[in-house]
């Protein structure tokens, strides 16, 4: 969860809209998650070690936030599955991928309207 809030706010500052990384990080998951799911399932089970590698490889020559997001999902998965099983790692993965941003979206919005709209209110008046 920590990883993604923080994954959402990192542009922030930068930019005012955190929905569009928002949206991305929860479709890259879901995507991600669901694209290591059907592998793993077809995969004989001496190769599916190779998945979180595989992914890490791939994270190299990703371009864009969404994908970057869902080739992360496979080193987590990886790791994941030998703790909570196939399924529960999924699962955790996109449930807590979906609390972590919707933390960094509420954050950011009232960070926004406490702080940043304060600041310049006391700067205007001065």
């Amino acid at each position: 969860m920590g990883f993604a809030c923080a994954s959402l706010l990192s542009e922030y500052p930068y930019s005012g809209d955190t929905s569009v990384r928002f949206r991305q990080r929860i479709v890259g998951a879901v995507a991600g998650s669901l694209a290591f799911l059907a592998l793993y399932m077809v995969m004989p089970a001496s190769l599916c070690p190779l998945l979180g590698p595989l992914g890490g490889l791939c994270l190299g020559f990703c371009t864009d936030y969404r994908y970057k997001t869902a080739m992360n999902c496979f080193g987590a998965l990886s790791l994941g599955t030998g703790l909570y099983g196939l399924t529960g790692a999924v699962l955790l993965r996109i449930t807590d991928t979906l609390l972590g941003v919707l933390f960094g979206l509420v954050f950011a919005a009232v960070f926004h309207r406490l702080a940043a709209v304060r600041l310049l209110a006391r700067a205007r008046e001065e």
